[in-house]
């Protein structure tokens, strides 16, 4: 049987054909690719005084899906700063700027959509803020004034505010208020105020606390805080001392003046150190880095300083020609001093003198231009350290040197001391020296009173002692030498010799039985 196809059914069955080819399906829209998120550098400025609950700022970044992202630090500077996960930064809890410190800060921030991250530099820039010098005073009655002392030969152009909502501009004499009520009253001083002397006689005792130096360019400190008894230190940064060069004084007899740590302080323009801390009977702060190479003066610096006992040890003394009475009483003192250069001082009068702790070594010292020695380890009751090395040539004056340094039995029998013109005291109650001095040259020595009363010296040593300076030449004439306690067997008749022949005067010893 034959088909036969005509033209139409052909058409149609090719119309058929294609419709069902895969080439006909229609093309499918590509998946769009999930990009990572984007974050630029960027810079915020802020105050140094912000606190640390307030926002510095919120970082930018975006995400090409719109998704939510989290922020992220991942290089945070002494972990100052921190960041919420939507991207708000402000300072860690309780951490500060300071733009005397660090001007800016540069901190990385992490951002992600869950699957991609971005990172930036984010800077932080510090403004200057100008910190008032910051006190607090205390008024007992009604309508007290508070009067701030000032030095008068110095300029004056400040700001002051009193704490009771007066605030005083553009002040150029000195600072003086009354107030109403009796308070506790925060006081803030700006601009211009080179120095600041309290009223000791009449407004020391209303002197609080020091909670802040700020950014006073101070010129002299002389005497500036003394006798500020109830004063309390507070502060946490540190004045600017560059134009200044005596501190003495500063805080002489502030007996509650308890300052941990003033390492920070740059004193190395100061040249003038007397009675820094003189009865600050509270202070035993930190001060081992101070850099007093150019003080020429530490007279008493120390004295009374009753709980000091600081490590001064890499201190540069060299140019310090007095030290009088450094640590005269300070009690608790017990500091290694082995590596000072104290070749320049002249004066050590007094230096120990009742530091009834001290026990340091100083055999390596150099005195050879030391001309004062009185009272130097009076009552220094530790005090038995090696120094017979010492060079005391140029000394003139052992006045109470050792007096009453009842452990003190140094070998001190080759001194020179040919200079000496003063030994009265010398080594009275000084109960454990028994010491050989019969080489000493004591030629020019006047004063002997008591010199060894109540000492431990031994027969044979005395009669070595009478026997030698009977026989130098030239020795002074009608000299009192104490001899409390003493003695003698073997020298009869040199002692005898230095009575007649010399018109001495010898107190106190006694014969041995004959």
């Amino acid at each position: 049987m034959k088909i036969h196809l005509t033209k139409g059914i052909i058409l149609l069955m090719l119309l058929v054909t294609f419709s069902c080819s895969n080439d006909d399906e229609q093309p499918q829209t590509p998946p769009i690719a999930d990009k990572a998120p984007e974050i630029s550098a960027q810079t915020f400025t802020v105050a140094e005084n912000i606190a640390d609950d307030v926002v510095i700022g919120k970082v930018v970044a975006t995400d090409p899906e719109n998704k939510a992202l989290i922020f992220t630090l991942t290089k945070n500077s002494d972990a100052l700063f921190e960041l919420t996960d939507t991207g708000e930064l402000s300072l860690a809890k309780d951490k500060k700027l300071d733009f005397e410190t660090t001007t800016s800060y540069t901190i990385s921030v992490e951002v992600s959509d869950g699957t991609h991250k971005a990172s930036a530099d984010i800077t932080v820039a510090v403004e200057n803020v100008v910190e008032p010098f910051i006190t607090t005073w205390k008024t007992t009655e009604a309508n007290e004034t508070i009067t701030i002392g000032v030095t008068k030969e110095l300029t004056y152009d400040y700001t002051i505010d009193w704490g009771d909502g007066t605030i005083e501009k553009n002040q150029t004499t000195l600072p003086s208020h009354t107030y109403v009520t009796a308070n506790t009253y925060t006081v803030k001083v700006s601009g211009k105020f080179p120095s600041i002397s309290i009223n000791v006689g009449k407004d020391a005792h209303k002197l609080q606390t020091i909670e802040q130096w700020g950014d006073i360019k101070w010129e002299s400190f002389y005497g500036a805080f003394a006798g500020c008894n109830n004063m309390i230190y507070n502060a946490k940064d540190v004045p600017d001392l560059s134009r200044v060069t005596s501190i003495a004084g500063i805080f002489a007899r502030c007996t509650m003046f308890n300052a941990e740590d003033l390492n920070d302080w740059d004193v190395s323009t100061i040249i003038d150190m007397r009675g820094v801390f003189v009865d600050a009977s509270s202070f035993n702060g930190n001060i081992s880095n101070w850099n007093v190479g150019k003080v020429t003066n530490m007279l008493s610096m120390f004295a009374g300083c009753s709980k000091f006992n600081g490590d001064l040890n890499d201190w540069d003394v060299s140019n310090v020609t007095n030290m009088e009475g450094m640590f005269d009483n300070a009690d608790s003192f017990t500091g290694d001093l082995n590596s000072w250069n104290v070749s320049k001082v002249t004066n050590m009068s007094g230096i120990f003198s009742g530091a009834d702790s001290f026990n340091g070594n100083l055999g390596t010292w150099n005195v050879s231009n030391v001309n004062d020695m009185s009272k130097m380890f009076s009552d220094a009751t530790s005090f038995n350290g090696d120094i017979s090395q010492w060079n005391v040539s140029n000394v003139t004056n052992m006045g109470s040197m050792f007096s009453g340094a009842t452990s003190f039995n140094g070998d001190v029998n080759q001194w020179n001391v040919s200079k000496v013109t003063n030994m009265g005291s010398m080594f009275r109650k000084a109960t454990s020296f028994s010491g050989d001095i019969s080489n000493w040259d004591i030629k020019n020595v006047t004063t002997m009173e008591e010199m060894l009363d109540h000492t431990n010296i031994s027969t044979a040593n005395y009669d070595a002692l009478l026997t030698k300076w009977a026989a130098l030449p030239n020795v002074q004439s009608n000299v009192a030498f104490g001899v409390e306690g003493l003695v003698y067997c073997t020298a009869f008749s040199e002692r005898i010799n230095l009575i007649d022949g010399k018109r001495w005067r010898i107190i106190g010893d006694t014969s041995c039985p004959r």
